[in-house]
């Protein structure tokens, strides 16, 4: 069984992708600072019928972080998720533009590295505002692309 580690999970398209890899059978690992928050998520996701686990850490924290990524990833599947700014730098964001671009670059290597592992590493990148009436970019229509 493989789990779908949604780091700062939230609601919108993070709960709606949270919901749409549970709905495909998978186990549903997530990891963000505020316990009770994850406590809300995961009765939510687990009354639709998703089996998912609150894990808390805070991502400025790696050793945080890589210790509850390492609880949840028996089986790891490795998704990013990053703005348009990846791809088209932008000045009103830089600071993103470049992380973004850091993280795409990271995707790929670890995608390379850990194929002899039979882990995938992907990027998928969202060029605008995730809105729910925006079917391209809704968090339904993100949910299904992850």
């Amino acid at each position: 069984m493989t789990t779908f580690a949604l780091v700062g999970a939230g609601p919108g398209p993070w709960l709606a992708a949270a919901r749409r890899f549970g709905a495909a059978g998978h186990h549903v690992a997530l990891p963000a600072r505020d316990a009770d928050h994850l406590d809300a998520l995961v009765g939510e996701l687990g009354g639709e019928g998703t089996r998912a686990r609150g894990l808390t850490a805070d991502v400025l924290d790696p050793a945080s972080l890589t210790a509850v990524l390492d609880t949840a990833a028996k089986e790891p599947g490795l998704l990013f998720v990053n703005g348009g700014s990846a791809v088209r730098p932008n000045p009103e964001v830089a600071g993103t533009s470049v992380a973004f671009a850091a993280e795409g670059a990271h995707a790929a290597m670890l995608h390379d590295a850990l194929a002899p592992e039979n882990i995938d590493a992907a990027q998928l990148i969202v060029p605008g505002a995730i809105r729910p009436d925006a079917e391209p970019s809704s968090p339904d229509a993100l949910a299904e692309r992850l």
